[in-house]
């Protein structure tokens, strides 16, 4: 898949990432974390993780700027330039994405989860395993999914909408 940066019109045919490399290692290098070990194509594949991610993750307000035509969620209807805050989610789990698949929840064991209940208002997290419960309260992506929930961008009803 090639590394193709969506725009504010919302009009880059087939783009795969909200945020440029160079963004990416900017915004991780004002807090103290210096990319030098990831290459440009790591960062890509990073980028197009996180933007994969927060496309299927949450339900947004608004319909997408230019309909079924563009491959991102972002603009949207309700914004007509890709929110800061979602550039900013992205850059957090591209770095995440580097240690933990995004697509798959983090487990402490691997037994066989036969319930997991999730409250992300309160961002808590709790699995209950075969063969025995195993309570875990975290959040691993708790300033990337704060900064979507509580500046507005995520449509809710009563808390936050998955997708």
């Amino acid at each position: 898949m090639a590394f193709i940066v969506q725009d504010d019109t919302g009009e880059v045919a087939n783009a795969t990432s909200y945020g440029e490399v160079d963004d990416l290692r900017d915004y991780w290098s004002d807090r103290g974390q210096e990319l030098i070990t990831w290459s440009d194509t790591e960062c890509q594949a990073a980028l197009i993780r996180a933007t994969q991610y927060i496309d299927l993750r949450f339900v947004y307000h608004g319909i997408k700027t230019n309909g079924s035509d563009q491959t991102t969620e972002w603009p949207r209807s309700t914004d007509t330039i890709i929110p800061v805050v979602v550039l900013q989610a992205c850059y957090e789990y591209a770095f995440y994405s580097a240690t933990i698949p995004l697509s798959v929840q983090a487990q402490s064991s691997d037994r066989l989860i036969i319930r997991e209940r999730k409250k992300l208002e309160g961002m808590e997290k709790e699995v209950e395993y075969a063969g025995g419960k195993s309570a875990q309260r975290y959040n691993m992506y708790a300033i990337a999914d704060a900064l979507l929930q509580k500046t507005g961008c995520v449509a809710s009803s009563g808390g936050c909408i998955r997708a």
